[in-house]
């Protein structure tokens, strides 16, 4: 038997356990998805903002946004964030 968890249920796991590391577990991955949303965004010509960890609301998360008005979402990135806006 086994049981799959994304990042978000292992901080979500370590928070409701109150695991003493929380908090270091919690800056590694948001440092780490910080390195790779300015990664991203800078392929697409975006700007990504800091990561955050909200665990009520998505869990560890990046905004991305327009560089320029007018600008268009990448299609590449098309399914993700369906009901989140780009303007």
């Amino acid at each position: 038997m086994t049981k799959y968890l994304d990042v978000n249920d292992v901080l979500l796991a370590l928070s409701a356990s109150e695991h003493p590391r929380y908090d270091v577990h919690r800056n590694r991955l948001e440092h780490a998805v910080n390195l790779a949303a300015k990664d991203l965004a800078s392929h697409f010509g975006l700007t990504a903002e800091k990561a955050e960890t909200v665990l009520d609301f998505g869990g560890l998360c990046v905004a991305m946004r327009p560089v320029h008005d007018r600008q268009t979402w990448p299609k590449q990135l098309a399914e993700l964030d369906p009901g989140g806006s780009f303007d």
